[in-house]
């Protein structure tokens, strides 16, 4: 059986990590599995730049459909992980398959912390973390007048500033006593 390096998750570092691996004379495997349809792809702009229309989705991928096909890097989306077993090294699927692997590594990044207010569920509220959220949050916006952002960190800041240039009133709510803390 030849070794197979199974990375979870398509972020930034999928990415370097298959990359690296590559570049590092790695000769086995490597497949990368996301829940996402899209390549890795940069998300710090999809809070101002995606937003203000000065950067488009052309220019998000981290690389090209032609460096993971030379590089024979396979990526399968759409597709979540939902159990390691580490005693059999498996990776197994929400659709059921299981993937052996010599090498894993998980790369899921982070996700946006959930409202657990009552209303949380309502139509209108976006939380900011894939493109996907992106496209969403830029619909929202051009009919909104008025915009409430819960968190007062970068990703917040970075939304509101977007938003406040396209003429929207904005609040920006903060639990802590300082903004980016």
């Amino acid at each position: 059986m030849r070794d197979e390096l199974v990375i979870v998750g398509g972020s930034y570092a999928a990415c370097e990590i298959a990359s690296a691996a590559r570049s590092n004379g790695y000769d086995g495997n490597v497949r990368i599995i996301t829940e996402e349809p899209e390549l890795p792809y940069h998300r710090p702009p999809l809070s101002k730049a995606f937003l203000l229309e000065e950067s488009n989705e052309i220019g998000l991928p981290l690389k090209s459909e032609a460096f993971y096909r030379d590089n024979k890097i396979d990526i399968e989306f759409n597709v979540r992980a939902t159990r390691i077993d580490r005693i059999t090294s498996t990776v197994h699927l929400f659709d059921g398959r299981a993937i052996n692997f010599d090498k894993l590594a998980l790369a899921t990044g982070a996700r946006a912390r959930r409202l657990a207010i009552p209303g949380a569920d309502l139509n209108g509220i976006i939380y900011l973390r894939s493109v996907a959220d992106a496209r969403a949050l830029k619909r929202e916006a051009a009919n909104a007048t008025n915009v409430v952002i819960i968190g007062g960190g970068f990703i917040g800041l970075e939304v509101a500033s977007a938003l406040v240039q396209q003429d929207k009133n904005v609040t920006v709510l903060e639990m802590q006593p300082d903004l980016l803390t």
